[in-house]
């Protein structure tokens, strides 16, 4: 990723494809996931969020980020077991409001990847309680932990219907530039080149500057 400035709040969803995924691929794909869950959405006064608490949580703070293999020869145990391990190393927090009291707090640790989808075998999702989407047990109660998706024949599909479930909706009013425009940056206003005539408090103004010796001074961008 650039260094300068990246605007999450036009994104909906981030992901990596791979041709064959391996271990070692999958590390590299965890700790890009990583990087990119450090970038939090800033929303501005006004903006209307459409989402349940849990979700808000989990997607809004930041998109979801996920992985779309062609092959895979990671079996299921060690996938899930390495996506949920990656999630508690990363220490992710959400960036927006907490939920209300009573809530359950099992979404609370927010994965790095989100998703693996692999051709012709099934996706690896994280379900959490209170999301709009998750699968239940056969005795009827909503699991609330990683799984593994048997989809051989439907593996697209899902993968559409998840990203549909799950990016972001946020309707907007103001520009998403306004929090980053100019930035932290140095100005020179005119009056620094032309310098200050105050006659009562001269002595403790700085000497006239030329055109020649601009003054810089730092600045903050100001959100409207």
């Amino acid at each position: 990723m650039s260094q300068g400035s990246f605007l999450v709040e036009g994104v909906s969803c981030v992901g990596e494809v791979k041709s064959f995924l391996n271990t070692d691929q999958l590390e590299r794909a965890i700790k890009a996931g990583v990087k990119f869950k450090q970038l939090k959405n800033r929303n501005n006064t006004g903006d209307e969020i459409f989402t349940n608490p849990v979700d808000l949580q989990r997607f809004y703070g930041c998109p979801p980020f996920f992985v779309f293999a062609m092959e895979c020869d990671i079996n299921e145990g060690t996938l899930l077991a390495r996506l949920f391990q990656a999630a508690l190393d990363a220490n992710i927090r959400s960036a927006t409001p907490p939920l209300p009291e009573g809530a359950s707090d099992s979404y609370v640790i927010i994965p790095p990847v989100d998703g693996v989808f692999v051709l012709g075998k099934g996706a690896a999702l994280m379900f959490v309680d209170g999301s709009s989407f998750g699968i239940q047990a056969a005795n009827g109660e909503r699991v609330a932990d990683w799984a593994f998706i048997h989809a051989e024949d439907d593996v697209v599909t899902q993968f559409l219907m998840w990203l549909h479930a799950c990016m972001p909706r946020v309707r907007r009013f103001n520009s998403i530039a306004v929090n980053y425009l100019l930035g932290r940056s140095q100005f020179t206003t005119l009056s620094h080149w032309l310098g200050a005539v105050d006659v009562k408090s001269e002595a403790t103004l700085p000497r006239r500057r030329t055109p020649s010796e601009p003054r810089s001074t730092d600045a903050v961008g100001v959100e409207r």
